[in-house]
């Protein structure tokens, strides 16, 4: 004999269960394409770290590479921030590569939007991108409208937010175009793509869906 009621609970049962399933899902915290909240912000710096509200913070990051960073909130850069005259003009390169970084960096769910790089003339470090090369952690963050378009006569490793990573970069997505090219009759190696260039570190829960 079937027990009718029990198989009434165990519908209930999977009834609930399956809408709590959805709701996790649909959570503002998922990790979707095109929701810059890749968690809920925090709205209050931790100790230990240093905020970062400006361009102008980004851009000093370059004088600690060691310290713990947490964006606050959206950066916004514009097409007159790379052209001549611009805060990042660069001699027409664009935004400068912030280095070999080694502490955290964490987007906090925000994006940056609108990094332009054009060459990598003058700087000592082959690798492109947000940062150069990350040995430390950078961790939800989204970058968006990115720029990144080399034509190189030397070997150049190439991401939206580090050239190279021989650390960890996670919660984090590129919905910008990235591309590296070799000059005609110049014979280099070097690697390109949405997050990092190349990558020997851990590389978790990102995506791309930029060029």
């Amino acid at each position: 004999m079937f027990d009718t009621n029990s198989d009434k609970r165990m519908i209930k049962f999977l009834i609930y269960f399956s809408a709590l399933i959805l709701l996790l899902l649909m959570s503002p915290n998922s990790f979707a394409e095109g929701n810059s909240g890749l968690k809920q912000h925090i709205q209050t710096v931790p100790e230990g770290y240093v905020g970062i509200y400006s361009k102008k913070d980004l851009n000093l990051i370059r004088k600690d590479l060691s310290c713990n960073y947490i964006l606050m909130n959206d950066i916004h850069f514009t097409e007159s921030d790379f052209k001549e005259g611009g805060s990042y003009y660069n001699n027409g390169n664009g935004w400068k590569p912030l280095g070999s970084f080694s502490g955290t960096f964490d987007g906090n769910g925000y994006t940056i939007n609108g990094l332009e790089i054009y060459s990598l003339k003058g700087i000592a470090s082959s690798n492109c991108g947000l940062f150069a090369h990350n040995s430390g952690t950078i961790k939800n963050l989204g970058m968006s409208g990115t720029l990144i378009s080399l034509n190189t006569d030397s070997s150049s490793n190439t991401g939206s937010i580090a050239g190279s990573n021989s650390g960890v970069i996670e919660n984090c997505y590129n919905t910008g175009t990235i591309s590296s090219t070799l000059r005609r009759g110049y014979s280099a190696t070097g690697a390109s793509g949405g997050i990092t260039g190349e990558n020997i570190g851990n590389i978790k829960n990102c995506y791309n869906s930029g060029a």
